[in-house]
């Protein structure tokens, strides 16, 4: 079954489109969904959840600006069957925001994380797994000087080898570190186990020498795959 509705979502950075055909005809192509569950650390769960029969697969057009549209019949929604793990859909050629959320008659189960999917060239194939006893940080960052507060860029700031984020479940002490390259301006951790977490966010240099005082923070992450966005953290860099 397929719906047309208004998603809305968070910018994303913009995806080229290259003027090529897809194999389903000049005007269309295909996009693949599969899904599956885990338990961490890494427990496959063969069936879906227990009163959640569908999968919802949302398509959201990108505009010229690599951002999803706003326009109503540019988000497209093909439900399946989530015991059959899988779903295959043709869609205008374009790029696209394309995530699956698992609902039924329990409600909404989760949704998985998004990806981005240009079908203008070649058919694609999303495969996401939305974690049962976990789910994840997402935050963005911006640069500044520790002694005026001025705004840096990656540049001016000398070049960060990369933002890392640690991430110290209470009652535990090991962190878990995940890192990305400061151009990006914005990271999604790995799949955490739901809990209280300490996290500390830093930029680094190519010896992983924090640049600056880390950041430090309380968040909390729950469970079926659900996000915790710690908005914009400001890194001071000496």
């Amino acid at each position: 079954m397929r719906s047309l509705i208004f998603a809305g979502t968070v910018a994303l950075a913009a995806t080229q489109v290259i003027a090529c055909t897809a194999s389903t005809g000049e005007d269309f192509g295909l996009i693949t969904a599969n899904w599956s569950f885990k338990e961490l650390p890494s427990t496959v769960i063969a069936a879906c959840p227990p009163g959640f029969e569908t999968a919802d697969v949302h398509a959201t057009l990108l505009d010229i600006n690599g951002n999803p549209s706003t326009i109503p019949s540019d988000t497209i929604i093909d439900k399946y069957d989530c015991a059959d793990n899988t779903g295959t859909a043709e869609y205008p050629i374009g790029a696209y925001q394309v995530f699956v959320e698992i609902n039924g008659t329990g409600g909404v189960y989760g949704q998985s994380l998004s990806a981005i999917v240009d079908i203008v060239a070649q058919d694609q194939t999303v495969s996401v797994t939305l974690v049962d006893n976990g789910g994840y940080f997402v935050f963005d960052w911006d640069l500044v000087d520790a002694v005026s507060n001025a705004p840096l860029t990656c540049a001016t700031a000398g070049n960060p080898d990369s933002i890392e984020i640690l991430s110290t479940l209470s009652g535990t002490t090991a962190a878990v570190a995940d890192k990305f390259d400061c151009e990006v301006g914005t990271g999604v951790t790995g799949a955490l186990l739901a809990g209280s977490y300490t996290i500390s966010v830093a930029a680094l240099n190519a010896a992983d020498q924090a640049l600056g005082e880390p950041q430090n923070s309380s968040h909390v992450i729950g469970d079926r795959n659900a996000v915790t966005d710690l908005g914009v953290i400001t890194l001071p860099i000496d």
